[in-house]
């Protein structure tokens, strides 16, 4: 379909440069009038005709360096046919070696230059990971919940993904309203398809399409969770998060914190994390970790996804991500001056805590 409707802009556009040759050749000496020919869409569609036809590779570099076949890949191809001439004439290599090297969140992403676009790649995987991950902490979770009020009203899922834990919050506070906040376009398709899908949680479910420092958060908050995200998180994001959290919450509220079992960055061998069968084929997710020479605290985790039919490998493909490798003493350390205080959750299969306001009942 968008071979087609190249041909269909090649087409347009050369019969639009063959007229407007003719109405140049026919024109008068008096002053020239408008000339709806070469209008900004008529050189728009130009460029696209000379970018498909070899002349510009730009066009094509957009849909296959970095995320064919996604939505930020689209927007990105748009983006650069609005560039002028001589910016579209950078080899891509350049942009994406300034990207490699930035210390930000961008660091944290499938190879994309949108600054939230961390699983452009990863995203329609993700759910065999996450599932298996959730149901392991499925009962530690449910236990924590029954610590908050009977009466939760209001749950904030931040980091919440795909969705997956969307169900665990729905079993246990079935008459909540859920906010979500999910920075990256890529999984929040996964996570509207999830709420679409479903009549009750389409009525319940609020997504906020924010990162941390700029997503607002609803007030008289009963259950927070902040699961599986605080280590893309900096220190200055950290520490603005505690108190803004800590002013939303009700006076009962709680909130569930985890980590991964990492206190400082370290070599973690390459090891089979996640399974799964999907008709025919079979989907195996790797995952190894190496320090960040120029970073005390990072480690940056190496993952590869191989999708196979029996012995033959339909394509394997691999993402990298910087992870702030924070110990739970780290955290409830930043928690406490925000005025929470904690209990820490010996069933969970990850370091996790259970946070309330310290005014609040133990």
């Amino acid at each position: 379909m968008i071979l087609r409707g190249l041909a269909g802009l090649l087409i347009v556009a050369a019969s639009w440069r063959i007229m407007e040759r003719r109405i140049v050749q026919r024109a008068s000496p008096a002053p020239q009038r408008h000339n709806r020919f070469s209008s900004p869409a008529s050189e728009s569609l130009m460029g696209v005709a000379r970018a498909t036809t070899g002349r510009d590779n730009r066009l094509r570099s957009a849909f296959a360096v970095h995320r064919p076949c996604t939505t930020a890949g689209i927007a990105e191809t748009a983006r650069i046919r609005r560039q002028p001439r001589r910016a579209m004439q950078a080899p891509p290599t350049v942009a994406r070696d300034r990207h490699q090297h930035h210390r930000s969140s961008k660091r944290m992403s499938d190879n994309s230059r949108e600054p939230h676009e961390y699983y452009g790649q990863s995203a329609e995987i993700y759910d065999i990971l996450s599932e298996q991950h959730w149901a392991s902490r499925r009962t530690s979770v449910l236990d924590a919940f029954r610590t908050a009020s009977p009466e939760t009203e209001l749950v904030l899922d931040i980091g919440s993904g795909t969705g997956v834990a969307l169900g665990i919050i729905r079993e246990a506070f079935p008459q909540a309203r859920i906010h979500a906040i999910e920075p990256s376009a890529s999984m929040r398709i996964g996570l509207m398809t999830r709420i679409l899908a479903d009549p009750q949680l389409r009525q319940k479910v609020t997504v906020h399409p924010h990162d941390i420092a700029t997503a607002p958060l609803p007030s008289g908050i009963d259950v927070a969770m902040v699961c599986g995200c605080v280590g893309f998180f900096d220190e200055p994001a950290r520490l603005a998060l505690w108190p803004r959290l800590a002013a939303a919450l009700s006076p009962t509220g709680i909130v569930l914190l985890d980590t991964m079992p990492l206190d400082r960055p370290q070599q973690v061998p390459e090891s089979l994390v996640a399974s799964a069968d999907i008709g025919d084929h079979r989907f195996d997710i790797w995952l190894r970790g190496e320090p960040v020479e120029d970073d005390a605290q990072l480690i940056r985790w190496h993952m590869r996804f191989d999708q196979s039919a029996g012995a033959t490998r339909i394509r394997s493909f691999s993402v990298e991500r910087d992870w702030r490798t924070l110990g739970l003493d780290t955290l409830l350390a930043e928690t406490a001056r925000a005025g929470f205080q904690a209990r820490r959750l010996d069933d969970s299969p990850v370091p996790a805590a259970l946070l309330r306001l310290a005014a609040g009942p133990a």
